[in-house]
This record gives structure tokens, C-alpha cells and sequence, in this order.
């Protein structure tokens, strides 16, 4: 799991990540991944 979050945070992907696309990552689970977009997402 951390190689793959750490591939996404070096690139930038996990700011532009949608809560599917998060939901790959092993051990994201829906609840994790809308925390992880929303914490991105702020308005």
C-alpha cells in the first residue's frame, strides 16, 4: 500500500484523484478515499 500512495503523492495524482480512482489503492476503502478527496477538495 505504500509504494503505491507514495507513487501518487511524488507525481501529484492523489489531488486530482477521484474517490474511485482512490478506492484502487489497497486498503482504501470508499469512507478512507471521500476523506483523502475531501481533505484535496476544500472549498
Amino acid at each position: 500500500m505504500l509504494a503505491n500512495i507514495g507513487s501518487i503523492v511524488n507525481n501529484g495524482a492523489i489531488a486530482q484523484a477521484s474517490t474511485k480512482q482512490l478506492q484502487q489503492v489497497p486498503g482504501i476503502g470508499p469512507n478512507l478515499a471521500q476523506n483523502i478527496y475531501d481533505h484535496f477538495h476544500k472549498q
